[in-house]
């Protein structure tokens, strides 16, 4: 995908879902929504218009793609300077994005495993139950009766991620070389940061072996359970590992209903997550409810 025809795209999703409206009264904002006017012709005609801003804005998220969803993750864990609204609205993008189209999951692992998937499943959801920006996820059961979970990476993915990593890396260009800003942040620096990591973390076999530290760092812990990995199953865009069920963190009402202590919670998560930094030096970064 080209740079220009990328960016082009962008400008369109950001037009299209009216994003300007955020920048209402915003230093420079009144030069971007000019900047897009071109490009909003078609809101006079969309359902969009009757959307609110905070529905538009984690649509828009969806439409742009992984970079984007991911920021939209973020965004939604900030409820210290967050319109509650707004946060509501983004929480969705942890593990409710609408799932991408992909051949049938057997034709899946037939490819990304070379196994059929009949001789190791006895059964296999057709329809994944949850997505996210990176990867979604199916039910499936091992002839052996253990529950597992199919991890399968978002077909050309790496593409699209890498495009938008050089639009990021011109903006950021730009934002440093004539803002002052931006020469005491240095973008450039973040975003050369950011594109190590969301490659690696297209790479399920990097998480894999994450997983599988830490599930050996926590082995006899009675705080922390972490699934089992099923290594004979694993490749670079696909992963098989076992299925827990739980309650998200963030589901407040669930977890009173079960008669939780949410003290407790709050202090046995501040407990591991110190565990992982002072004791073991290998943490989970990228710990949002949908994780």
């Amino acid at each position: 995908m080209s740079f220009l025809f990328r960016l082009v795209s962008i400008l369109n999703v950001v037009a299209k879902y009216r994003l300007g409206e955020f920048l209402r009264g915003k230093p420079g904002g009144t030069a971007i929504r000019l900047l897009l006017l071109p490009f909003s012709m078609l809101w006079l005609f969309s359902k969009l218009r009757f959307e609110s801003k905070e529905v538009r804005l984690k649509l828009a998220l969806e439409e742009l793609g992984p970079i984007y969803i991911k920021l939209g993750q973020l965004l939604s864990t900030r409820r210290d300077f967050l319109d509650p609204l707004l946060a509501d609205e983004l929480a969705s993008l942890q593990d409710n994005v609408p799932p991408f189209k992909t051949p049938p999951i057997e034709s899946i692992v037939l490819k990304a495993l070379n196994i059929d998937s009949a001789q190791v499943f006895s059964h296999l959801d057709a329809e994944p139950f949850a997505s996210a920006s990176v990867a979604q996820v199916y039910a499936a059961t091992l002839h052996s009766g253990e529950e597992v979970v199919i991890k399968i990476v978002r077909p050309g993915i790496e593409k699209l991620v890498k495009s938008d990593i050089k639009i990021l890396k011109w903006l950021a260009k730009l934002i440093e070389n004539h803002t002052d800003v931006g020469k005491r942040l240095r973008p450039i620096e973040i975003i050369n940061d950011y594109e190590l990591v969301i490659l690696e973390e297209l790479n399920l076999q990097s998480e894999a072996a994450n997983t599988s530290e830490l599930k050996r760092n926590f082995e006899d812990s009675l705080e922390l359970y972490v699934p089992k990995i099923y290594w004979d199953y694993v490749s670079r865009g696909t992963m098989v590992m076992e299925k827990i069920d739980g309650i998200p963190v963030s589901d407040i009402p669930l977890l009173k209903a079960h008669k939780i202590n949410l003290q407790k919670l709050a202090e046995t998560g501040v407990n591991i997550f110190f565990t992982q930094v002072f004791e073991h030096n290998f943490f989970h970064a990228d710990m949002h409810p949908g994780n």
